[in-house]
């Protein structure tokens, strides 16, 4: 088994945890931006289909993100 406290000095660990804390809390900021516009994309589509075509034209599938959409948008406005 290594011992991996020589590698990095003791006095580092408090700047090398923070930072990969930042860049963790960076990261899914990130993911968390990026499904959003997924989702408005997605919203986007579903909403000009409906409006061009109908509800009857929406597939199955379409339907549930359609609702998963809602749901999630209902709830984010709860918070």
């Amino acid at each position: 088994t290594r011992d991996w406290s020589s590698d990095v000095c003791s006095s580092d660990l408090p700047g090398l945890m923070e930072r990969w804390r930042q860049q963790r809390d960076e990261d899914k900021r990130r993911r968390q931006e990026e499904e959003e516009r997924e989702m408005e994309r997605t919203l986007d589509a579903l909403l000009e289909k409906l409006h061009q075509q109908g509800e009857a034209s929406l597939t199955p599938l379409e339907r549930k993100q359609l609702q998963q959409i809602s749901d999630r948008i209902r709830n984010r406005n709860r918070q």
